[in-house]
């Protein structure tokens, strides 16, 4: 198989931040902050008023768009300057003109180029979907409204985020055009007010009535909506309460992992001998205590089961020490240095159902497309070719599962469930040995590896050479996928030196660095290695192992090593991918 050129930047994106760094250079160039932060507008306007007011209006017009919505500057400094120089009611008119102007033209632009890709991702967050993107649109025009009736906020960033929801361009321009009078007229008055000594009086006290009148419909709005939110919050809790009561019950009446270990481990340190975590701290699997302490330093291998006389299962044991110390924490996780992987896969970021068809479909996962992503895509579009696949970018929800969040685990799964099942999906085909053993059996939606699912369609090369085989942690005892992988290589594959891990798993790595780096020097770092899993893959490759090639590559062609510079970038550019 030749590799073959895939994916297409998305033109859009692309062209709008062109546009930005544009106008951030022609503002530069031309100096436009300096001279509408210097005084030198509000000098030329005021000279000008006197010669040609109608010139001038026009000129005001083009500043307070360009000052707005271009530079970011505060509208309230140009409802100020309106009223200096118009007065309380030309002023008021004019400024709102001006911002329903530039409204409009950064919403047009946020709609055309950013809808498809930033609304997906905002959708994921709960606030903003609750807020910007309800079937109802009242909360849409509850939102436009505060923003509008105070000046404040910069206008061209909330401009552009209107254009990315569903709100209709006819609603929002006809909302801005309502909710920006009693605002701006608030400023304009008021500052005629303080040139005007005729009539001060008369103009201070509409703008004090204004800000009034704005502020008791601030009041209203926080009663009438906050209220809601605060009931739905509370109802939320309580759910939430329930659930943690459910996994309380479930606790209890299931076997006690930890107390079963307790009460079988005969310290023998066989675990320690073999295990590099339990070795450095000098414990065993029933050293419950401890290890609860450490349970966040484990790095969940299995080798300790593997080599335990009684046979204890220390990644449940360990499993069942993080989840008892976030129930006890009341749902939270206080281990520090997680905080980015949650940011990142609690609500995944760079998820895409774009590509979703009914059917089967393909779930690379998440490591996969980080560190081969041409791979990905090739891999993607032969099956769409040849067996009319689509695809799925998503995270399975093994990183956050073995953190002990238990509510967030069953959450995740059931959006994937939903989420597949409304699509039609009839089969995952996973690339990630994680994906593969963490999804099987709890969705479901049958879950396929990629190495049947090509020989079931014939795809794939022979391959003559048998490299030694890198065994992933999840794989090590079934062996499912190492077995369906072997029916592609003409001699009997076999498994690397056996080393403990790659140094990724159980998320222990940030705790145990040192200990992470150290592994694996069972290994020839000059000897070719083959591997299925894609963290294995990168992990092998920051260590130094120059010679890694992961099956998947070799099957199909395409040459691919791990891309361990760029994996968060290719993880983010499928985020936006369309498939061809």
């Amino acid at each position: 198989m030749k590799r073959q050129k895939t994916g297409k930047i998305n033109k859009k994106l692309w062209i709008f931040a062109g546009l930005i760094l544009l106008l951030f250079l022609w503002g530069r160039n031309v100096g436009w902050a300096e001279i509408l932060t210097s005084g030198q507008a509000a000098e030329l306007l005021k000279e000008l008023v006197e010669k040609n007011f109608w010139q001038a209006a026009g000129l005001y017009l083009v500043f307070t768009v360009i000052g707005s919505v271009v530079l970011a500057l505060p509208g309230v400094t140009f409802a100020i300057l309106a009223g200096l120089l118009f007065g309380p009611l030309m002023g008021t008119l004019l400024c709102v003109l001006a911002a329903v102007a530039g409204a409009a033209l950064a919403f047009a632009a946020g709609r055309f180029f950013l809808y498809d890709t930033v609304k997906p991702m905002a959708v994921k967050n709960p606030y903003l979907k609750k807020w910007l993107f309800d079937e109802s649109g009242k909360n849409q025009m509850f939102i436009l409204m505060i923003t509008r009736l105070v000046p404040l906020f910069p206008y061209n960033l909330q401009n552009f985020a209107y254009g990315v929801t569903d709100i209709s361009f006819g609603a929002y321009l006809a909302g801005s055009l309502v909710f920006m009078i009693p605002g701006t007229a608030m400023y304009t008055i008021g500052t005629a007010g303080l040139t005007d000594s005729e009539h001060r009086v008369f103009y201070l006290t509409a703008a004090a009535l204004l800000a009034a009148a704005v502020f008791c419909l601030g009041l209203f709005l926080k009663k009438k909506y906050m209220s809601n939110e605060n009931q739905e919050e509370t109802d939320a809790c309580s759910g939430q309460e329930q659930m943690g009561e459910t996994f309380e019950a479930q606790a209890l009446s299931e076997l006690d992992a930890a107390a079963q270990a307790e009460k079988d481990c005969i310290h023998c340190h066989i675990c320690q001998e073999h295990c590099g975590f339990l070795k450095k701290y000098q414990i065993d699997l029933g050293d419950t205590k401890r290890l609860g302490e450490l349970s966040y330093h484990c790095f969940l291998c299995g080798t300790c089961t593997s080599v335990c006389p009684k046979k204890i299962d220390g990644r449940e044991v360990v499993m069942e020490l993080r989840r008892r110390k976030i129930r006890e924490a009341g749902g939270k996780l206080k281990e520090k240095g997680y905080g980015f992987l949650l940011l990142e896969k609690k609500h995944y970021r760079f998820a895409n159902y774009k590509n979703v068809s009914s059917g089967s479909v393909l779930f690379p996962g998440c490591n996969f497309p980080s560190f081969y992503p041409e791979t990905t895509q090739y891999l993607a579009e032969l099956l769409k070719r040849e067996a009319g696949m689509g695809s799925v970018f998503d995270c399975c929800g093994k990183p956050v599962a073995e953190l002990g969040l238990q509510a967030e685990e069953q959450r995740i799964l059931e959006g994937l469930e939903q989420r597949l099942g409304e699509s039609g999906v009839t089969e995952i085909v996973t690339l990630c040995p994680n994906c593969y053993h963490f999804l099987k059996g709890r969705l479901s939606i049958p879950v396929t590896g990629i190495y049947e699912k090509l020989q079931s369609l014939g795809l794939g090369v022979q391959i003559k050479e048998t490299p030694p085989v890198f065994m992933p942690c999840p794989d090590r005892e079934e062996r499912e996928l190492f077995h369906q992988l072997q029916a592609f290589f003409a001699g009997d594959l076999q498994a690397a030196a056996q080393c403990q891990c790659c140094g990724l798993g159980g998320c222990a790595g940030g705790k145990e660095k040192e200990l992470a780096d150290s592994m694996c020097k069972e290994l020839r770092q000059e000897d070719p290695i083959m591997t299925y899993c894609a963290s294995c893959s990168g992990s092998l490759a920051r260590k130094g192992y120059r010679d890694v090639d992961h099956a998947l590559v070799k099957l199909l062609e395409t040459g691919e090593k791990p891309d361990t510079g760029h994996s968060l970038f290719n993880r983010m550019k499928f985020r936006f991918w369309k498939q061809r």
